[in-house]
């Protein structure tokens, strides 16, 4: 709303008004004599040039005539350089004419006051001109405080605000605000701060406000690293996919194969994918899942230790899961490569396997080995000797070395031979068994002592 003028009964009724553009300077404009009419009158204008970007708007013959005291509203239409704008309010009063000697105004600027027209001063801001700016509105304002002083007027009140907030104006429509106003005008004269119109450099607000969708794609598209504080929502949904995914890539290779294909990850490091898992995504493999074998950083080629049921095409996506695991291979090395000497627990499969590993071709099945040596009394080796385990159907033959093994559990056993021909039988050997390398030896004597040592008979 521009500044109130005053017309005097009974005259043509005339309004001047400035056009400033956003720089603060006067600018050439056309007023539209067709549709600038005095709110409630049909009288057209004339209108007449005073300087560049001044203009007289003149209302002649206005009836019914108005009286004093009416307040007017002239709403000028125009354009700027072919930019039309809409209805710019120019308040007008209706005084009598007091401009002769005999009613020269009797105001004294000593002692008389002015009182604040309250009524004028909360004019509704929807009327306010959508083509002014805070810097024109500023230009309006002929008073410099850093040189003009102000003498001869008495204060009435205090006026804590001089426009009320109109929440109905602040919230009008940004489509109908003039392209002239800067973001940090609107935000001046809405009492409101920059953050509220943050977005008004780089789309328009519609009158609905932020629609559903931009706040959906504001939400979902949200850089996970941004959400850092501990116990937030955002941080909890960052965690839960690092600790799931650990990539995602696709397939660029047009000769993949089932087993090897070129990714374009951008990982170096060879090896970095190795025993992750690999699942697709898109594409006919959707949803299989295989094993990383091997990593070549140099290629970002992947080789999963098991096929695929085809080969993925070209641009198939896939995630690396944040896993471990062991391929086959692994896995089978780790089982028939582990030492059997670490499974001592009876009732495991481990001890139970050793057992009958360690009895196949030998006596027993049991954890520990016992070696029964057997010889004549000159310590020569003699085979053929029959070694039993007592109470049981266990029984060995001595070999070339005079020797045979046995596999028993922990325990006490009874030894007994039956001796190759030509020597005595001897009482059993008594063994307690808790730890390997154990051995036991019979010392045979020949039946004929006369002749010596029987030569050894197999």
């Amino acid at each position: 709303m521009s500044r109130e003028q005053t017309a005097y009964v009974g005259d043509d009724i005339k309004i001047v008004v400035n056009v400033i553009d956003s720089t603060g300077a006067h600018a050439a404009a056309t007023i539209n004599t067709t549709t600038t009419r005095l709110n409630g009158f049909s009288a057209a204008p004339t209108v007449n040039t005073i300087a560049t970007g001044i203009y007289e708007i003149v209302f002649a013959s206005v009836t019914p005539a108005p009286s004093e005291g009416d307040r007017l509203i002239c709403k000028v239409n125009g354009d700027i350089s072919g930019t039309a704008w809409t209805e710019y309010g120019v308040p007008v009063i209706i005084v009598a004419d007091e401009r002769g000697t005999d009613n020269a105004s009797t105001f004294d600027a000593s002692t008389d006051t002015v009182t604040t027209d309250t009524a004028s001063r909360d004019a509704s801001k929807a009327d306010v001109s959508l083509l002014a700016t805070a810097a024109s509105i500023a230009a309006l304002n002929d008073f410099d405080p850093a040189t003009d002083t102000v003498a001869n007027v008495t204060t009435v009140g205090s006026v804590t605000s001089d426009v009320t907030t109109d929440a109905a104006s602040r919230t009008a429509s940004q489509a109908d605000v003039s392209a002239l106003a800067t973001a940090a005008s609107i935000a001046a004269l809405n009492d409101i701060s920059a953050a509220d119109v943050w977005t008004y450099s780089t789309r328009t607000i519609t009158s609905g406000g932020i629609t559903q969708a931009e706040v959906a794609a504001a939400v979902w598209n949200a850089s996970l690293s941004g959400y850092n504080s501990a116990g937030s929502t955002g941080k909890a949904l960052k965690q839960i996919k690092e600790g799931v995914i650990s990539t995602d890539g696709s397939v660029d290779d047009t000769s993949a194969t089932a087993t090897t294909f070129i990714s374009n990850l951008t990982e170096t490091t060879d090896g970095f994918y190795h025993d992750k898992v690999i699942v697709f995504i898109s594409g006919d493999l959707i949803g299989q899942a295989r094993h990383i074998e091997t990593y070549v950083g140099s290629t970002k080629s992947i080789t999963v230790s098991q096929g695929f049921t085809a080969a993925p095409s070209d641009g198939d996506e896939f995630l690396i899961l944040a896993t471990h695991e062991h391929s086959l291979n692994e896995i089978s090395e780790a089982v028939w490569s582990d030492t059997k000497s670490s499974y001592t627990t009876d009732g495991t499969f481990g001890y139970y396997l050793d057992a009958q590993v360690s009895s196949a071709g030998a006596g027993g099945s049991g954890l520990y080995q016992v070696t029964v040596n057997v010889q004549n009394q000159s310590a020569q080796a003699l085979q053929g000797a029959r070694i039993n385990v007592d109470g049981t159907t266990l029984t060995l033959v001595t070999d070339s070395s005079g020797q045979c093994v046995f596999n028993l559990d922990s325990g006490v056993y009874l030894l007994t031979i039956s001796p190759p021909a030509g020597y005595d039988t001897v009482a059993g050997n008594t063994v307690v068994v808790g730890t390997s390398d154990l051995s036991s030896t019979f010392t045979l004597t020949a039946t004929s002592t006369g002749n010596g040592d029987v030569p050894w008979v197999g």
